[in-house]
């Protein structure tokens, strides 16, 4: 669902769409270029068709994940794709934690924060500027073993690396040790074969 962009332009005009706009400026802005941020190969910009989201590097590790899709790609097709964003920065970059961040003028994303599995950290109130004065923002989380944890299609790629092992163990003939079949077990197996 989604695929790596090195060009500002892909995620640009989504970002000016006069829904979406609103929701990411604040008063006195006028234009948004993500043309550095996406210029910095620390920053992955992932985009999927009708959004996309922008994982900015905080500090190894770290990173600050800012979601746009366009009105008729959001929901769940917004969802499956932020999910698979999400797999892509864990399993094919040093993320171990996404951070956002969510204006109380946005309800509809806060909703999506807790959808996609994150963690509300805190609320600070009256931060964010709006043309109706400042609203309160909410901190959000997602940690690499709070992923995992809850991304069971990982067992999947957990058993098919053991399956694949044991195919070549046998086809040395080797003797097959005991191996434990738990669902924790496959879930971080898996995780690290996709990485």
């Amino acid at each position: 669902l989604v695929t790596r962009s090195l060009d500002a332009n892909d995620i640009n005009p989504i970002l000016h769409h006069p829904e979406v706009f609103p929701f990411i400026s604040v008063p006195g802005i006028e234009t948004i270029d993500a043309t550095n941020l996406v210029g910095d190969q620390r920053n992955v910009l992932l985009m999927a068709h009708g959004g996309g989201l922008l994982f900015c590097f905080l500090e190894p590790g770290i990173y600050e994940v800012h979601t746009n899709f366009l009105p008729g790609f959001r929901g769940r097709y917004a969802l499956r794709a932020s999910l698979a964003a999400y797999r892509w920065m864990f399993t094919h970059s040093d993320c171990m934690t996404i951070i956002g961040r969510v204006a109380a003028n946005n309800p509809a994303m806060e909703t999506y924060c807790h959808l996609i599995g994150a963690t509300k950290e805190f609320t600070r109130d009256m931060v964010w500027p709006t043309e109706k004065g400042d609203v309160s923002m909410s901190f959000w989380s997602m940690t690499y073993n709070q992923w995992v944890r809850q991304t069971p299609s990982l067992r999947e790629s957990g058993r098919s690396f053991r399956e694949k092992l044991a195919k070549e163990r046998a086809r040395l003939d080797l003797s097959d040790p005991s191996i434990v079949e738990e669902d924790c077990l496959d879930l971080n197996i898996g995780a690290a074969y996709e990485m």
